[in-house]
């Protein structure tokens, strides 16, 4: 339970300050949550909306690790991606601003070298295998 608090920002100016209050449901035990909630209903709470969410339910799934070194590096990263679920690894690529610039499948803990083709700044790699997702940052000099 909280609040989200939000301004727009641009050159020319900012908008006025807008807050939401956000509850979420309590989780049945033996089940984990996902980041994207459903929303159940809005309603009003002494004149500030105030959204309720329920989490969505997933069974427990297996957890995948990224080993990626090194980092920061001037040349390539090594990239080992660790699970013990035998399906495909898609790997992504990602500037700072979000945008794609790779992909690659890889299997369970095969070695590959990435980024050489980089140039130095900062980027996100995200391994996706069937619902497990995980990202890091990394950084090219």
């Amino acid at each position: 339970n909280g609040s989200v608090t939000v301004r727009a920002v641009s050159n020319c100016s900012m908008s006025s300050i807008r807050t939401l209050t956000v509850k979420y449901a309590a989780c049945p035990s033996g089940f984990t949550s996902n980041t994207n909630p459903i929303v159940k209903g809005v309603q009003m709470v002494g004149g500030t909306p105030a959204i309720t969410v329920a989490p969505v339910m997933v069974g427990v799934s297996p957890t995948i690790d990224i080993k990626i070194f090194p980092n920061p590096t001037t040349s390539n990263f090594n990239l080992q991606v660790i699970t013990a679920n035998q399906d495909a690894i898609n790997v992504r690529v990602l500037d700072a601003q979000g945008r794609l610039l790779n992909v690659i499948t890889v299997s369970p803990y095969q070695s590959v070298n990435i980024g050489a083709d980089l140039k130095s700044g900062i980027y996100i790699i995200e391994a996706r295998q069937g619902k497990s997702v995980k990202t890091i940052r990394v950084v090219k000099f």
